[in-house]
């Protein structure tokens, strides 16, 4: 753990490039910003390679110490993107785990969680004027080094926990594991990739009630997640069914 200033994503940056087994991490920093996803669709605009990422010490308007970036990822197809939002997910609860020793959770389809209360968010976005094919920006916000009162009610940051971590060791420690299940899903190793996944997934388990765009409202426990990522729900009556993130209304879990 570390008080580390505000110069350490910087100093991370500097290094210009984190190479791993498939991607290249090309470092893009930015002081403060507005919004690292309109950054990250700049860059794409101006045919930023995959493995760009974007990051930054401060989003104005958000609180001080949360660790935020955007990545540029060119997936072969755009089918089963859940699973990638996913596998940043569940890089993040590793990460936070190995640096912190703080247990984190990953909620399908995109949030993390310690003891019921969040810890960040990861999404998956298109880019604006959306011309290149393939092309997404995984958007994270992890709450690191926030102080209590810049936390909502149901959040909690690891500094409140367990007290004041390095933010570009985070973030290192992310990309890599990270690498590793991209790797695995570009060699089409989906097995692996959900196997590893789940381990994370507190989601499994849980009673939930769905409602959906195309069902209607889904109600049953949650046995596992499906190779595109899609949640796989026991009905109860022998029936199992796939709920997929783009098809939600509503999601609601319980214990």
């Amino acid at each position: 753990m570390s008080n580390a200033g505000t110069n350490e994503l910087l100093e991370l940056a500097r290094r210009g490039c984190i190479k791993c087994s498939v991607l290249n991490y090309w470092m893009i920093y930015l002081p403060e910003c507005s919004s690292v996803v309109s950054e990250a669709e700049d860059v794409v605009e101006r045919g930023g390679l995959e493995g760009s990422l974007i990051l930054t010490d401060e989003v104005l308007g958000s609180p001080k110490g949360v660790l935020e970036y955007a990545l540029i990822l060119k997936p072969s197809e755009l089918r089963g993107l859940v699973l990638i939002k996913l596998m940043m997910a569940s890089s993040i609860a590793r990460s936070i785990e190995e640096l912190s020793g703080l247990e984190a959770r990953v909620r399908w389809p995109g949030d993390l969680v310690h003891a019921d209360r969040l810890l960040g968010r990861v999404s998956i976005e298109l880019p604006r004027n959306y011309v290149s094919p393939h092309t997404i920006i995984v958007h994270s916000v992890i709450n690191v080094n926030n102080e209590p009162s810049s936390l909502g009610s149901n959040e909690v940051s690891i500094k409140d926990l367990v007290g004041p971590v390095s933010r570009s060791k985070l973030l290192e420690l992310i990309l890599r594991y990270f690498d590793e299940l991209y790797a695995d899903l570009v060699r089409r190793r989906l097995r692996s990739v959900v196997s590893r996944v789940r381990k994370y997934l507190e989601t499994i388990g849980r009673y939930v009630v769905v409602a959906t765009q195309s069902e209607g409202v889904v109600e049953g426990v949650v046995v596992d997640i499906d190779y595109d990522g899609s949640l796989l729900i026991d009905l109860g009556n022998g029936r199992l069914v796939s709920i997929y993130d783009e098809d939600i209304i509503q999601f609601k879990t319980h214990t």
